[in-house]
């Protein structure tokens, strides 16, 4: 959902489409990119401070001071990914007629 949003604002702010921002990038900085969230995202295990078994919410989990069950859980993971999905092939679909 974030690259979406980021693809929507470079848009409206520079006024190249999705397409032309594609196409600007490199194989070297996606792979760069992909390679950096990868690390960020299991930083917290990789330091200690996280086991591993609790890296993801699970939807039992129960968490007293806060609201982490009822907004990250798997489904609602899984619905923001297709429809980030959907929104950005829409996007290239509606740029390309």
């Amino acid at each position: 959902m974030v690259g979406l949003v980021g693809v929507l604002l470079t848009e409206l702010t520079s006024g190249r489409n999705a397409w032309q921002q594609l196409g600007s990038g490199s194989l070297v900085s996606g792979v760069l990119l992909a390679a950096a969230v990868s690390a960020a995202s299991v930083a917290p295990l990789l330091a200690g401070a996280v086991d591993a078994d609790k890296l993801l919410p699970r939807e039992d989990d129960a968490y007293a001071d806060s609201r982490l069950p009822e907004v990250w859980t798997p489904t609602a993971e899984v619905v923001n990914g297709r429809a980030a999905m959907a929104g950005f092939l829409l996007l290239l679909v509606r740029e390309l007629f």
